[in-house]
């Protein structure tokens, strides 16, 4: 989420003849989806600083007629190395519950209205169960997660009908100008 905001600044994006894909189109995507089901919907939107500062989510949504009083964006400082680090943590939960509680603060959610939230952090699923309790709690409502990795998982790797080929294999390589330390690929290995 946090490069695909900052995508279109890059001397990468304006060079490479490679079609590029970002993340931000699938959350809003499925923001969307939840937020026209009803007008009491509202939607809280976590995900780094740099994620949030861009507001490229709320703006898209407001683009396409949702309203901005039903979307609160909060920024997450750190949370996304937490989680990387342990996100069983209670150090992640208490981060968690601090964010949240902050993002709700901006938003007034009617006894007929559902709550969605979209994790627009790629590390944030990893905790995806603790957002879920702990949003839900502070919120006193049922609460959708919504996971824009999910969505760009499924445009990657859509069914065809073509069946062109008898099989298939996904290989897949990571390559990184950020240095992950051995604790924390171990910790989302684990996952």
């Amino acid at each position: 989420n946090t490069l695909s905001v900052i995508y279109e600044q890059t001397n990468f994006s304006e060079t490479t003849p490679v079609p590029v894909v970002g993340i931000v189109e699938f959350g809003v995507e499925m923001l969307e989806k939840e937020l026209t089901k009803s007008e009491n919907n509202k939607a809280l939107i976590l995900g780094t600083p740099t994620t949030i500062g861009q507001n490229t989510h709320k703006k898209e949504l407001l683009k396409k007629g949702c309203k901005s009083e039903s979307i609160s964006t909060q920024a997450c400082m750190s949370l996304e190395s937490e989680i990387q680090t342990d996100p069983r943590s209670d150090l992640v939960r208490t981060m968690i519950e601090m964010y949240a509680q902050e993002g709700l603060d901006n938003l007034t959610i009617p006894e007929d209205g559902q709550l969605a939230v979209g994790l627009c952090c790629t590390h944030y699923q990893y905790a995806g169960d603790l957002f879920a309790k702990v949003i839900s709690k502070l919120s006193g409502k049922p609460v959708t997660i919504l996971d824009p990795n999910v969505g760009m998982s499924n445009f990657i790797f859509e069914q065809s009908d073509t069946q062109k080929f008898k099989m298939t294999s996904v290989c897949v390589e990571v390559i990184s100008q950020a240095k992950v330390n051995p604790e924390d690929i171990n910790s989302i290995s684990n996952i």
